[in-house]
């Protein structure tokens, strides 16, 4: 299999995990259940005791912040997507923004899950591994290889 089509499956599984993550949280969020942020942090009864105000600022961040991640999984995916025919020079021009839009995103999911005592590092860290791996699979093939 070409090493710009493994970087792409790699990076489409990326994308994947994040939407069905985000997506599920925002369902969560969006039928009043408790906020999964919450339940890493404190059982139930301590999650149900939480002020009505503060509860609802973080409701309000979660009803924001994973529909904007679907949208920025999308954006990459298609970004990745429709420049795999591109010639080599008109393609640098997308990657010189995504490379490092992304790693100021996977940077600041690590400081994120600081807040939470980083709970979610396995899963922070399969992130790294799969955005790097595949993005380095993608971006060191030759254009004709990005031809799948």
């Amino acid at each position: 299999m070409k090493r710009a089509k493994v970087g792409l499956v790699i990076l489409t599984l990326w994308g994947t995990l994040n939407i069905l993550v985000a997506a599920a949280v925002t369902i969560m969020t969006l039928a009043k259940e408790s906020p999964p942020a919450l339940r890493l942090v404190m059982s139930g009864d301590a999650a149900r005791r939480i002020d009505p105000l503060a509860l609802a600022v973080i409701n309000a961040q979660a009803a924001f912040a994973n529909p904007c991640i679907i949208g920025f999984c999308v954006l990459v995916l298609t970004v990745l997507w429709s420049n795999r025919h591109a010639p080599k020079a008109a393609s640098h021009v997308s990657h010189y923004v995504l490379i490092p839009t992304l790693l100021f995103v996977q940077i600041f999911a690590f400081i994120s899950d600081g807040y939470l005592g980083h709970k979610n590092l396995p899963a922070n860290l399969l992130s790294t591994f799969l955005l790097t791996v595949g993005l380095t699979l993608f971006l060191t093939s030759s254009t004709s290889e990005r031809a799948i």
